[in-house]
């Protein structure tokens, strides 16, 4: 039987200013959208759960960490385009930056990682994932942009990423298997 990777975006985030984005954690409504998520036994048979190393993803996996009664593996490979050296901006600045770093991905946008580097590291993870685990079902949480590159990188359709990002909502995921997307992220 070939391997499920479930891949899911983290639940609603908090913006704090004070610190660098990697190190935000969930709002109020994210934590209650992580039970719910867990409550509803979508991930119930994953065997392996592995969540970035950012508090947001983390937190994320707490609740489907108890409920599948596994531990949370944390990974590096599947944090977020590291943007903590970048300035901050408002919402439609990050937007338009966003828009800008994903139709672009070899352009280095505000200081941020290049989001070619990104969705390199990005498969890496996947691959080591694949190679590491025996287990069927593995559940790895993540976050938006990365998620965005590696479906858009799966389908063949990176151009479409900035359309992808922007659809793309809290708390939603995909399957791949064997290489192949066979639930779509941007459902």
């Amino acid at each position: 039987m070939s391997k499920e990777l479930y891949f899911l975006r983290h639940a609603e985030t908090s913006i704090v200013y004070e610190l660098p984005p990697s190190k935000w954690p969930l709002s109020g409504k994210g934590r209650e959208q992580a039970v719910k998520l867990a409550l509803l036994g979508t991930f119930d048979e994953v065997d392996v759960l592995i969540s970035s190393e950012e508090p947001k993803a983390y937190q994320t996996a707490g609740p489907l960490a108890i409920k599948c009664k596994v531990p949370i593996i944390q990974d590096p490979y599947f944090n977020e385009l590291n943007r903590d050296h970048g300035l901050m901006m408002t919402t439609a600045g990050y937007r338009q930056a966003i828009h800008r770093a994903l139709v672009n991905p070899d352009h280095e946008e505000l200081g941020w990682e290049k989001p070619r580097a990104a969705l390199k590291r990005f498969l890496a993870g996947v691959a080591n994932v694949e190679s590491r685990y025996n287990s069927d079902k593995i559940l790895v949480v993540s976050h938006g942009v990365v998620l965005t590159l590696y479906f858009s990188h799966l389908l063949g359709i990176e151009e479409h990423s900035p359309e992808r990002w922007d659809n793309l909502g809290f708390c939603d995921w995909g399957l791949v298997r064997d290489g192949q997307v066979e639930r779509d992220l941007a459902q």
